[in-house]
């Protein structure tokens, strides 16, 4: 990104574009000085000092007379992915715009009224979670359920901005996994945390089924497979056929579900990998939340004048 290629944006804007795709690729480190940041988009010192400070406030960055302007916190790995998958994403459309007829002006203007909706659409209820994909289907269950746009944010980026984003009209849903990660940072303010280890002994009647029965339990994160493991100790005991993988392993390995008589997974799961579970005749889908109690709480505070 340079200054030739920002006309919809002012020296400001783009100089903070700038600095935060070099953080979510650099993902640590020192970021240029104001001075060779103003030198590359021709842009006056004090300008890129005031976005330089502006990003320090909003928790991205940290200044140091001697060390110089760093990178406050590691960017995770899977957050630094997704900033690159989406940009890619948004190049593509770009691209697809433009051989459709629109012109440069255009494809700015719908770029800008875009982000001006979402900006109007975008909701003071948060729901944080470790990792994109659990978000992708955390939100639209939600957003289901409570009849409300659900904003995102993964679980370190609200770490690091919970200080200024915080506030009395906020509602915070997460998971009990991601809950006592926030606990132990003193943060408990209108969170409500959710239920989202699956059931499986209202799932299954293990009573009627044979113990030699090869069972798969297919999960989206390493947590919800220990999690199970932790909680279902005795049904995984009796039933020693009993695997549980991720999603991740069964995609890099699809052989791992060769001999599975029955499947255990969430919907979305299911739905948007059939083709790994083509083989499998009994499978049981479940949603990621499992808390009627925490999703009326959520509704009751949203029903506060």
């Amino acid at each position: 990104m340079n200054n030739k290629t920002v006309s919809a944006f002012n020296k400001s804007a783009a100089v903070k574009a700038y600095i935060i795709k070099m953080i979510f690729e650099k993902r640590s480190g020192n970021i240029p000085t104001s001075e060779e940041l103003a030198a590359k988009f021709g842009a006056n010192v004090n300008t890129v000092k005031k976005v330089i400070k502006d990003l320090a406030k909003e928790g991205y960055i940290k200044t140091n007379k001697k060390a110089g302007t760093a990178i406050k916190t590691p960017i995770p790995t899977e957050a630094s992915s997704s900033f690159k998958m989406y940009m890619e994403n948004l190049i593509s459309l770009i691209m697809e715009m433009k051989s459709s007829g629109l012109g440069e002006t255009e494809v700015e203007s719908i770029f800008i009224n875009a982000l001006s909706e979402n900006k109007k659409a975008e909701s003071n209820i948060i729901y944080i979670d470790t990792s994109p994909e659990s978000l992708i289907v955390g939100k639209a269950e939600l957003e289901t359920k409570l009849g409300f746009n659900i904003t995102t944010m993964l679980l370190e980026d609200f770490l690091r901005k919970y200080e200024k984003i915080k506030g009395d009209d906020k509602i915070f849903i997460t998971t009990y996994i991601c809950f006592q990660h926030l606990v132990n940072r003193n943060i408990n303010e209108n969170i409500i945390p959710l239920k989202i280890t699956p059931p499986l002994d209202l799932l299954v009647n293990f009573d009627k089924i044979p113990i030699d029965t090869n069972v798969v339990s297919v999960v989206l994160s390493e947590q919800i497979q220990e999690r199970i493991y932790d909680v279902y100790g005795l049904i995984l005991e009796k039933f020693r056929n009993f695997k549980i993988y991720t999603l991740s392993e069964v995609k890099r390995k699809p052989v791992l579900l060769d001999n599975c008589d029955l499947l255990l997974t969430l919907k979305s799961i299911y739905r948007e990998n059939e083709e790994y579970f083509s083989k499998v005749s009994n499978v049981i889908t479940y949603n990621r939340f499992h808390d009627d109690e925490g999703i009326e709480l959520i509704k009751s505070y949203l029903k506060r004048p």
